[in-house]
Parts: structure tokens; sequence; C-alpha cells
């Protein structure tokens, strides 16, 4: 989660609203619906690419380079390079 402080203007002002009070919100940025995503956790990310660490059938671990969509506070969206029921290795 990332903290931001602002200053607000209301422009119809509740009588029970001061000056100089403060609150905590949350914005959702971004809502996606059925969508691959991972753990941020298993995301390694170098300069130019991001990748996972898949367990194969055979239980040997591959490094699998992927196209990361947008970034949350626990997972990450996957444009392409991985597919639905992959076993991805958490750290």
């Amino acid at each position: 989660m990332t903290e931001y402080y602002v200053t607000v203007t209301v422009a119809d002002r509740d009588a029970g609203l001061r000056d100089g009070q403060t609150a905590r919100v949350a914005v959702t940025t971004v809502l996606a619906r059925d969508v691959l995503v991972v753990p941020d956790a298993a995301v390694i990310r170098d300069r130019s690419a991001s990748y996972v660490n898949l367990v194969g059938p055979d239980g040997q671990v591959t490094r699998t380079r992927f196209e990361p969509g947008s970034v949350g506070d626990e997972n990450t969206a996957v444009v392409s390079g991985l597919s639905a029921g992959q076993r991805v290795l958490l750290p």
C-alpha cells in the first residue's frame, strides 16, 4: 500500500466537517475480473524483464519470462507468457 498526503477541498461542506480534520481512505485504481495473476512475492524482476519460477510435472524448476500487467498489493496481473494451472514457486 502506498500512502499519499493530500489536501481536499469540499464543495458542499457538511456541518460536521471542520478545517484540519484528517481521514484515511482507500482508493481502488484498477479493478479487473477474470485475470490471471501471480503472487508479487513470486515475481523476479530485472532491468529488462519479469520472471517466475515454475515447477514442472517432474518437479524441475524453470525460470519463465512473462509480461506483467498491473501490480497490486499482493498480486501481479499476467498479460502473456503464463497459463492458468501452471505451478508457481514461492520463495
